[in-house]
């Protein structure tokens, strides 16, 4: 399952081996980039706050990397009510204007990328915007492993805004309680003048896809069964 570490009250580049995306909840960001455990002599002992618990993914290789780092700065932040996000692709170390490719979207089209969730209440999304954000207007909605849609933003649209960073995340319209499962985040824009970053390379069975559509409309999908590079959206939900 994709989760990325994202610093919910605005979203930056994240850095060091302490803020490592990986395979678990979407800790806050730590306060520092990471650094050697203190006085820690085999099991027990005392963690720089900003120093590193090792934890383990379980996959072997793929987007999410086989290891990470989370430091007691971020799991006091969590323990403190912090907001958990899920995406649909890593968010690590890089710029957010390398990340993926930016892509120029048809007006009207669905564009859809897998996204794993635990039991979960899903309030917002928020997708990556490419080197151009103005003008058009952008929707966003949830559909299930069957390709019904879920959830959605306002079928109206928020216009774009932020070159090559995560749009400020849009409310759904009502909140959606997501049993455990395969969802599907969709980008749809009006016009062709904002760009979007969209996933490259299929690093651990991603499904993604794009559909013919109208803007302002979000129907039934047909489930992708391939990964398809440069459709699938950068976005999280939380």
């Amino acid at each position: 399952m994709k989760r990325t570490l994202l610093a919910l009250a605005a979203v930056t580049l994240l850095t060091g081996a302490a803020l490592a995306a990986g395979n678990f909840t979407g800790l806050p960001a730590a306060t520092g980039p990471g650094s050697a455990s203190v006085g820690a002599t085999g099991v027990g002992g005392p963690i720089n706050p900003a120093g590193c618990i090792p934890m383990d993914t379980g996959f072997p290789s793929g987007i999410n990397p086989a290891t990470q780092c989370v430091s007691p700065s971020q799991l006091t932040a969590a323990s403190s009510g912090v907001a958990l996000s899920y995406s649909t692709a890593q968010v690590g170390a890089v710029p957010l204007a390398s990340l993926g490719n930016d892509t120029t979207p048809v007006a009207g089209s669905i564009y859809v990328a897998q996204l794993n969730l635990p039991a979960f209440t899903v309030t917002n999304i928020a997708c990556l915007n490419g080197s151009a954000a103005a003008t058009n207007n952008l929707v966003y909605g949830l559909y299930n492993a069957s390709g019904a849609l879920v959830a959605n933003t306002a079928l109206a649209g928020v216009v774009a805004s932020g070159t090559n960073a995560f749009q400020a995340v849009i409310p759904l319209t009502s909140p959606y309680v997501a049993a455990a499962g395969l969802y599907y985040v969709a980008y749809q824009t009006n016009g062709t003048t904002t760009r979007f970053r969209t996933i490259t390379a299929n690093g651990a069975g991603d499904l993604t896809a794009s559909y013919t559509g109208a803007f302002g409309t979000l129907p039934a999908i047909t489930p992708p069964t391939a990964f398809v590079a440069n459709v699938g959206p950068i976005c999280f939900v939380n």
